[in-house]
């Protein structure tokens, strides 16, 4: 997903507070948090989880970012954690992390990142077709059409909010030139991997 600048209400969530939040707001029930930058093959990339809570009040993390003592707080103040979502196999990272915090979570992740990943405890594989739990609330599509990547691709209903990994890169001219060296920069703008556009790498 692409750097997003979320209001509610006109007001920034922690407006009145007295505290900066990590997490906003995107729509209803529909909230994201900004994580660290991890490096892939040499090269720094920004980290983003979503999170959504479901009609039973429980919450499906999406790609969660590193876990801080103040990020798991605003989580945990938003609802029970039920389902932990990696939406490919580069997504690994911090899934252990969160099923450690919330074991009675479910681990939902694609056949690669269960293949990938042995140490985990994975509840099931996902494809196209939603689990029980979010099915109706949340669509999911499996992309399968390069040989290099496979990646669920979700549809929040109710916000009709698109929640996308690897197959949309909107990376913004600041981020570029503070992470990516020179040589690199123009590629990724002839890729037309950055904001305004949004497209997948050339791979």
């Amino acid at each position: 997903m692409g750097r997003v600048t979320a209001w509610n209400n006109g007001k920034r969530p922690s407006e009145g507070l007295g505290y900066a939040t990590m997490l906003e707001p995107l729509g209803s029930n529909l909230w994201f948090a900004d994580g660290g930058v991890v490096s892939f093959k040499g090269f720094d990339y920004p980290t983003r989880m979503v999170i959504v809570r479901l009609a039973d009040g429980g919450l499906w993390l999406w790609s969660p970012v590193e876990r801080t003592a103040a990020l798991e707080d605003e989580v945990r103040a938003l609802g029970p954690v039920r389902h932990i979502v990696s939406p490919n196999k580069l997504h690994y990272l911090f899934l252990g992390d969160w099923q450690a915090a919330f074991p009675t979570a479910s681990l939902w992740a694609t056949a690669a990142t269960v293949a990938k990943c042995k140490e985990l405890r994975f509840t099931g594989t996902l494809a196209d077709d939603p689990p029980a739990k979010w099915n109706g609330q949340i669509d999911q599509f499996y992309f399968t059409n390069s040989p290099f990547m496979d990646e669920l691709i979700f549809f929040h209903r109710v916000s009709r909010t698109a929640i996308i990994a690897d197959l949309s890169q909107t990376f913004s001219e600041r981020f570029l030139k503070d992470h990516w060296p020179w040589w690199m920069q123009p590629i990724a703008r002839l890729s037309k991997m950055v904001e305004g556009w949004g497209y997948p790498p050339i791979d």
